[in-house]
């Protein structure tokens, strides 16, 4: 899937840096921004949005009470929402309306890129590899172990292996928590293939027996 993203913001200038940062991820499709958050509502409650980056001091409506206003669409699901705000005191607020992150002007690249690895664990269903000069969309179910290889990483699916310049610790990052789970210093396995386990060992549904190490071995059977 793309993500589908609207911005909602009555600077302008807010709206060009997250349509800029935005734009530096190929998945991330920004359907339209809006500089009044009026029809922005009537926006969202026609159209199929998955997030939305909402500022929260607007005239007319503010970005807490537009959230608490949206109703599931028709497929009963509702937009997650990232504030952005230049103020830290909305924070709690936030939190109570679901919000998935709360970004605080000036939003550096760095604290944006954070927000979208909470994005791609909670809403994205693949990964994006790098592979040569070509971009791989990865579904997770594909996934059945990541084996880290010093700079780089292998990610093993049931039909071919997958090369990558990546740190294990960044893809461990990306995925989501309750599908995959570090078991060793240099593997991280998806728990739908895993077959059986041992005190020191993890065998895969294709397989593949791997090192559990000591370190990870209580919270890989806590997720069990």
């Amino acid at each position: 899937m793309n993500l589908r993203v609207i911005i909602i913001d009555d600077e302008y200038l807010a709206i060009r840096l997250l349509e800029e940062y935005c734009s530096r991820f190929p998945f991330i499709n920004v359907l339209q921004s809006f500089k009044d958050p009026v029809p922005a509502l009537r926006f969202l409650e026609e159209n199929p949005v998955d997030l939305v980056f909402l500022d929260i001091q607007m005239p007319r409506i503010t970005g807490m009470e537009l959230a608490s206003r949206l109703s599931p669409d028709g497929a009963g699901k509702r937009p997650r929402f990232i504030f952005t705000t230049a103020r830290h005191d909305f924070a709690v607020k936030a939190f109570e309306l679901d919000a998935l992150d709360y970004l605080v002007k000036p939003v550096s690249f760095e604290r944006f890129e954070m927000a979208i690895r909470k994005v791609e664990e909670n809403i994205l269903d693949f990964l994006l590899l790098k592979n040569g000069h070509r971009t791989i969309r990865l579904a997770y179910e594909e996934i059945i172990f990541i084996e880290g290889l010093n700079e780089y990483v292998k990610v093993h699916t049931p039909e071919k292996k997958i090369v990558t310049l990546a740190a294990l610790k960044d893809l461990e990052a990306r995925l989501p928590r309750n599908q995959f789970v570090r078991i060793h210093k240099s593997y991280i396995v998806s728990l739908a293939f895993v077959r059986s386990w041992t005190a020191s060992e993890v065998e895969m549904a294709e397989g593949q027996r791997l090192p559990l190490g000591r370190v990870y071995k209580d919270n890989f059977l806590g997720l069990l």
